[in-house]
């Protein structure tokens, strides 16, 4: 029986890909024999992503939408005064209300609390929490 040259390169490649599957597998899945130190991260560890509700998710995208309406306001108050506004709790005295930065003072969607604006962090900016302190909600940096 004789192979064309296109069966021939077929069975070839097909050895080479098994060839390279027992390999990587073995080299992933290798006994960690006595006196010798395993490989560390040679299987890496996959954790799924945190699956939140409709819900839940609205709720995380209202407060970042609050949390950069406010960091807006902020640096306009910034640009337009000089200096930052003080820091503390942004409710209906905050001067980012009372000269009409922000319309009105943004509540957080679960809680109903006023957000917080923080000291300056290492880099010197000015942003704001959620009040619930939910790890959900904190904006990435």
């Amino acid at each position: 029986m004789r192979l064309t040259r296109l069966t021939s390169i077929a069975v070839i490649t097909l050895v080479i890909v098994i060839i390279a599957a027992i390999m990587i597998v073995g080299f992933l899945y290798r006994p960690v024999w006595p006196g010798s130190k395993p490989v560390q991260g040679a299987v890496p560890k996959v954790s799924a992503p945190k699956q939140l509700t409709d819900q839940q998710r609205q709720e995380q995208v209202a407060c970042y939408q609050n949390q950069v309406q406010i960091n807006g306001a902020v640096l306009a108050y910034r640009a337009s005064t000089g200096k930052y506004p003080p820091t503390g709790v942004i409710d209906a005295s905050s001067p980012l209300v009372k000269e009409h930065f922000l319309t009105q003072p943004p509540r957080e969607p679960v809680t109903g609390q006023y957000y917080q604006l923080n000291p300056p962090n290492s880099k010197g900016d000015y942003l704001t929490s959620c009040p619930a302190n939910n790890p959900d909600h904190k904006l990435p940096q």
